[in-house]
């Protein structure tokens, strides 16, 4: 995060704070008075997204299928595979330190107590 004076309020906009273990803990440290605006994507198009880019980097990649599940058959979705693992972590690793002040988004309510 960049340094800001008192008076200044400081904007960030990394993603790779949502699956860097380590930064929710830092980011709470840094001020209790600290304030998320966190933006979040339906985990499956997320994960469609990540496979998309991951793909037109190594065209030999398998299949998102085969990727995303480890039994298609009976649904059962790889919960290892990075691309989904990250969708289900993001509000988890985040609430632990912020679930205090989580306000109701625009488009799908949510009430945390």
């Amino acid at each position: 995060m960049p340094r800001t004076l008192d008076s200044q309020i400081t904007l960030e906009k990394t993603p790779s704070y949502f699956v860097t273990r380590e930064a929710p803990q830092r980011i709470s440290s840094m001020s209790h008075d600290t304030k998320l605006i966190v933006v979040v994507r339906n985990p499956v198009t997320r994960a469609i997204s990540d496979y998309t880019q991951t793909l037109s980097k190594k065209p030999d990649i398998p299949t998102f299928e085969e990727l995303a599940f480890r039994n298609r058959s009976l649904g059962l979705v790889d919960t290892s595979w990075n691309a989904i693992r990250i969708g289900m972590v993001v509000f988890r690793t985040l609430l632990v330190f912020f679930a205090t002040n989580v306000t109701t988004p625009p488009g799908h309510p949510m009430q945390f107590a």
